[in-house]
């Protein structure tokens, strides 16, 4: 992660904050303390050091931060980019954090990539999430605290479902923060995996995009998923860095 190019990094953490808002924020240093009770993703419950120094007190600070994740009914996790400092990760390794996830935030000029087209439907969140839960990618009890999510969104938000026979089929968020777009929450019902749902309903997204005048888009992905690595690189995506979770096992508290 050393080689990583660090404002990229950091102008892409930010707009990801911003995307996906967490209900509470707050810092310890430079560590940006993120959790939001009832919607059990790392994403939204995740400590994010922002400054390769601050890398000292791990000790000392684990207390608050376990009253913290405590009262959102999440273990102490920590999203580890190319901004945490190694010291940091070292402390973890030796108190037996286990890795999660290991993951990739992949980036793309939109002026470069195929022509999108708008092929899903733009629907309200409350329709998107029942789209998920449909598709079998969002669990029912998380569906209203996300749906409290995407009410906080400040960016300009784009929420599409493609639907076959009336049932939907696949779905794709977007955020447009500026001239930078974020891909998002992007599923296929299995039944339909295979029949290119998931490049139309990314296809929407950036094209909604680039109509809101985006000029550059990101996406996280699962290191392991390559057929997802695989569409996305189709449009032009390539990775920008790598990251992975950190939560502490049970046995440390």
């Amino acid at each position: 992660m050393a080689n990583a190019d660090l404002p990229t990094v950091r102008r892409l953490e930010a707009a990801g904050f911003r995307a996906w808002p967490a209900e509470n924020v707050s810092y310890d240093g430079t560590w940006s303390v993120r959790t939001t009770p009832g919607l059990p993703t790392r994403r939204s419950n995740s400590v994010t050091p922002l400054d390769r120094s601050d890398c000292d007190g791990l000790e000392s600070r684990l207390p608050g931060l376990r009253a913290r994740f405590a009262a959102a009914g999440f273990p102490v996790t920590f999203r580890i980019t190319p901004l945490t400092g190694p010291r940091l990760v070292d402390q973890l390794d030796e108190r037996g954090w286990p890795v999660i996830t290991p993951s990739l935030v992949m980036r793309a000029e939109l002026g470069a990539m195929p022509d999108a087209k708008a092929d899903a439907e733009m629907v309200s969140p409350t329709a998107f999430c029942r789209a998920g839960i449909s598709i079998g990618a969002i669990d029912p009890a998380r569906a209203t605290p996300l749906e409290a999510l995407l009410a906080r969104v400040p960016a300009k938000l784009g929420l599409f479902v493609l639907s076959i026979d009336g049932r939907p089929a696949a779905k794709a968020m977007c955020t447009v923060d500026g001239t930078l777009a974020g891909i998002y929450e992007v599923a296929t019902t299995p039944a339909f995996r295979g029949q290119g749902l998931a490049r139309k309903v990314v296809s929407s997204a950036l094209a909604f995009a680039g109509a809101k005048g985006a000029r550059a888009g990101f996406l996280m992905v699962d290191e392991s998923n390559a057929a997802a690595i695989a569409l996305y690189r189709s449009f032009g995506f390539s990775t920008a860095y790598p990251y992975e979770y950190r939560a502490e096992p049970e046995a440390n508290i």
